[in-house]
């Protein structure tokens, strides 16, 4: 077991890259809050990339670093998805501003509703789809290898996914996905 009491589930990565010991950092508890272990540097991350995101939505949507926030719905049609995202997007951004301010709410927080475990996901999400288009990542096999100057940023990408992975089967073990 590691040193600060988290659960290792000893696999490793694949990439040769990157080894390291999945720990888990999402438990569902028996009264149906969740257990957040995160590390402070994991939890300055997660803030200063918030940060960073919250000033691009609320600057300039068109950056290209958010367009997976906003998917196509109309992608043959541009009329019609120029109409969809005039009439979604500013729901999207309130939405995911909404997400933003329950993590940051809830980040010194060791213990969390199932609501406020909903809003991490979705803002880890966002964060983490940011990163992609940065990195410029189109698929699940890509890597970065440590030379490459967006390694650093790839290490985030790939923590936030273990970390999504964690919120969805905490979630799924206690109950709130399978009522969804």
């Amino acid at each position: 077991m590691p040193d600060d009491g988290r659960e290792a589930d000893h696999q490793e990565s694949g990439d040769e890259d990157m080894r390291f010991v999945a720990l888990r950092f999402v438990y569902a508890l028996d009264d149906g809050r969740y257990l957040l272990a995160l590390p402070r540097s994991v939890r300055a991350e997660i803030t200063r990339h918030l940060e960073d995101l919250r000033q691009m939505l609320l600057s300039d949507t068109d950056d290209p670093r958010l367009v997976r926030l906003f998917p196509g719905a109309y992608t043959d049609d541009p009329e019609s998805e120029a109409e969809y995202q005039r009439l979604m997007r500013g729901d999207l951004i309130e939405s995911r501003l909404a997400a933003f301010d329950t993590v940051e709410r809830t980040m010194a927080e060791d213990v969390v509703t199932e609501a406020d475990l909903h809003q991490w996901l979705q803002a880890l999400n966002a964060i983490r789809l940011m990163l992609a288009m940065i990195i410029g990542i189109d698929d699940d096999e890509y890597r970065v290898s440590r030379l490459d100057p967006r390694y650093a940023t790839y290490r985030v990408y790939v923590l936030l996914t273990e970390l999504l992975h964690d919120v969805s089967s905490a979630l799924r073990a206690g109950g709130a996905l399978d009522q969804r």
